[in-house]
């Protein structure tokens, strides 16, 4: 039986340990242009990831934060908003909330909404700020969180490393975040999710316009 057929695929992995055919694998399944010297900018990444599983990252199990970090480098990443900044307090109620104040095409929008705590609260207010200007976020569904300490040495003042696993009801990514601060760990693993889920609908958006474009210019041909 194929693995696909029962709904399994073969997963790219990526680390300080991956080589450069890894590298080039997931830039050939996304359609990723590795610029006038691939092996180069596969050895920077390679650098790069280097720098940042020092600091406490894994990229095994965040794709989607590593793809991001590819397109970064390559000067590819779309600017889908821009963090002015946010806020997050919690009270006795076990309830969460957060103000997010973001730049969105030229637009600085405030916002605030509560949440079951930080991480939802975040949540929540980001896409409150985000939902006109990208309607298909609704779509995008935060299906797992994790949080874990990356060095237990340093007690309450440890980095912590939060994991979100996201899907649009068809497929699942998987981003990372890293930082002494909690909520700011939390903030680069939900955007991360949410401009990934927004970078991806945009490129599947673009393949299907291609395709239509092709299908209708061929049938005009064979009118003709």
């Amino acid at each position: 039986v194929s693995p696909e057929d029962i709904g399994n695929s073969n997963r790219i992995v990526v680390s300080e340990q991956s080589g450069v055919s890894n590298i080039f694998s997931l830039a050939e399944k996304y359609k990723i242009d590795l610029g006038p010297n691939p092996k180069e900018t596969a050895k920077d990444l390679l650098k790069k990831i280097k720098e940042m599983e020092h600091k406490g990252y894994q990229f095994e199990n965040a794709s989607a934060s590593f793809t991001l970090l590819l397109l970064d480098l390559l000067n590819q990443k779309p600017k889908f908003f821009e963090l002015v900044d946010y806020r997050v307090t919690s009270s006795s109620k076990q309830l969460s909330e957060a103000t997010v104040r973001i730049k969105v095409k030229g637009e600085v929008i405030h916002t605030a909404s509560l949440g079951v705590g930080p991480g939802n609260a975040l949540d929540n207010a980001l896409r409150k700020a985000l939902n006109h200007y990208y309607p298909v976020l609704k779509e995008i569904k935060l299906v797992d969180f994790k949080v874990r300490i990356v060095d237990s040495h340093d007690g309450s003042a440890a980095k912590t490393r939060v994991h979100v696993e996201s899907t649009d009801g068809e497929i699942t990514w998987d981003t990372i975040g890293v930082s002494g601060n909690i909520i700011d760990a939390t903030w680069l693993a939900i955007t991360d999710s949410l401009e990934y889920g927004l970078w991806f609908k945009s490129k599947l958006k673009s393949v299907t316009e291609g395709a239509s474009k092709t299908s209708h210019s061929a049938h005009v041909e064979a009118t003709n």
